[in-house]
């Protein structure tokens, strides 16, 4: 009996990946209408409006000039203009964003098969990322988040494609236009421009060893480096002709200030250089002692990295820009952005040089604690992670004997290879930019951790594959076959 339940599992499990393996492009093509079912018939098809949501409606009605000098990149603002004119009420801003995630997902199913994966393995990585979306729900939100992260998830899949096929000039214009947009999405994604070459490297090096092929990988790199430095350098020194900025946009000095705020303290303020400065950090510092506002670094020296979590918001928003605005003599929301995000980018800089070793604790501290919150970012991981656990019990209870001779699959480690990479690179690249600039709120997390839910759902499939691709041990009173 044990022996017929043994033989059972493997059995079902592999009926089961051959059928997923003959229809894998159409279960994708069912899971993205499961998924516009579920919105129809949920409140997770109503457009959702949150606190920056009116800033992006907002700078996609302003005159083109006064864009380039505002807070907000130009992809997701011209983006809601166009919706604007067929639902005025934006209540087609979460199909829109379902269809472009969809695409993205599907395009990088493609291109993990055109990588050399198997279909059934790129079913289970693309399937992953398209049910990320479900938990956070930001597709229905009336902000830039899944509009960069899909426009990331396309990136990574050209990244794919290019490896596999070099020479495509729709590839290497897919990636520029890929990259570029995805940073004029969210300026976060602006790691995307030194991660394209460094990850379009390493897995072109591990196509040419899966194919063993030998392709010439500093022109490959010299390309990408190309494609991914000069829109962004072209587009600054057009910003730098019209606006008088060179930069992507008036915001990065928001974000630093957020951080420089945290490092602030009386001695630094006090020398702080240039002299200019030194009045708007006594005004900082007065606020925040009237507030009550305790900094992340306690008077012995020791980093609460959750305090920082908590300040980050207040010290922009209750601290830095109330200040900027007193002594300036105008009122917060009559400010020239690019005024004060030139002021806030001085003043950042200035305390960031001076307390130099303060900042480097605060960044790895930041790097930290976005891994640990990577549970609490996206909790479907968790789902992930026990059904891989019980389908890896699964496989050690059945106790399979001898692989079968039709059981081999040379994609599968370089498929893991590839998926782990990608996941490991994105993750850090991103989480790395964000601790730089920025506290490792939420929102940044779950979005770095994008390529996660791909990983374990390979890791999920494969644990079925194991199982299937054994046959199980024959009953030790058994004789084995005779050769005819």
């Amino acid at each position: 009996m044990s022996h017929s339940l043994r033989g059972l599992w493997p059995t079902v499990a592999s009926r089961l990946i051959d059928r997923l393996t003959r229809c894998a492009g159409w279960l994708l093509v069912a899971q993205m209408l499961l998924i516009l079912l579920v919105m129809l018939m949920s409140t997770f098809g109503t457009v959702r409006f949150e606190p920056d949501s009116a800033g992006y409606i907002d700078a996609g009605r302003q005159p083109w000039r006064d864009m380039l000098v505002g807070p907000r990149t130009l992809a997701y603002p011209l983006l809601l203009r166009v919706v604007a004119g067929v639902s005025p009420e934006f209540g087609l801003v979460p199909y829109l964003q379902l269809a472009i995630h969809c695409l993205a997902v599907g395009f990088f199913y493609l291109a993990l098969g055109r990588f050399g994966a198997s279909p059934g393995h790129a079913l289970a990585a693309a399937s992953g990322l398209l049910w990320s979306v479900l938990p956070d729900a930001d597709v229905s939100s009336v902000m830039a988040d899944s509009l960069g992260r899909s426009l990331a998830v396309l990136t990574v899949g050209l990244l794919l494609w290019l490896a596999a096929n070099p020479k495509s000039a729709l590839g290497w214009a897919g990636l520029t236009a890929s990259v570029a947009l995805s940073y004029h999405a969210r300026p976060a994604y602006l790691f995307l421009v030194p991660l394209a070459p460094a990850l379009g490297l390493a897995l072109l090096r591990i196509h040419n060893a899966c194919r063993r092929q030998t392709l010439n990988w500093t022109r490959h790199v010299a390309l990408l480096g190309i494609v991914a430095v000069c829109p962004l350098a072209a587009y600054c020194t057009m910003r730098l002709a019209l606006v008088g900025q060179f930069g992507l946009v008036s915001f990065g000095g928001y974000g630093l200030a957020g951080i420089a705020v945290e490092l602030l303290d009386g001695p630094t303020a006090e020398a702080l250089e240039p002299e200019d400065l030194r009045p708007l950090a006594h005004e900082i510092l007065r606020r925040r002692d009237d507030r009550g506002i305790k900094p992340a670094f306690e008077p012995s020296g020791r980093l609460d990295v959750d305090r920082f979590l908590h300040n980050s918001d207040v010290n922009i928003h209750a601290l830095a820009l109330p200040a900027v605005a007193r002594l300036s003599g105008s009122e917060s929301d009559t400010q020239d952005p690019l005024a004060v995000n030139t002021t806030l980018n001085r003043f950042a800089r200035a305390v960031i040089a001076a307390k130099k070793h303060n900042y480097a604790r605060l960044v790895a501290g930041s790097f930290r604690a976005g891994f640990r919150l990577l549970p609490v970012a996206m909790y479907v991981l968790r789902y992930l992670l026990a059904a891989g656990a019980l389908l890896c019990l699964v496989r050690i209870l059945v106790r399979p004997g001898p692989p079968r001779a039709d059981a081999g699959q040379p994609s599968a480690s370089y498929t893991a290879q590839t998926l782990v990479l990608v996941c490991v690179a994105y993750l850090s690249a991103k989480l790395l930019l964000v601790a730089a600039v920025a506290a490792p709120l939420l929102r940044y997390v779950g979005a770095a951790a994008v390529f996660l839910p791909a990983v374990l759902a390979f890791w999920i499939y494969r644990e079925f594959e194991l199982i299937a691709n054994v046959s199980p041990a024959r009953p030790p009173t058994e004789p084995p076959p005779e050769r005819p």
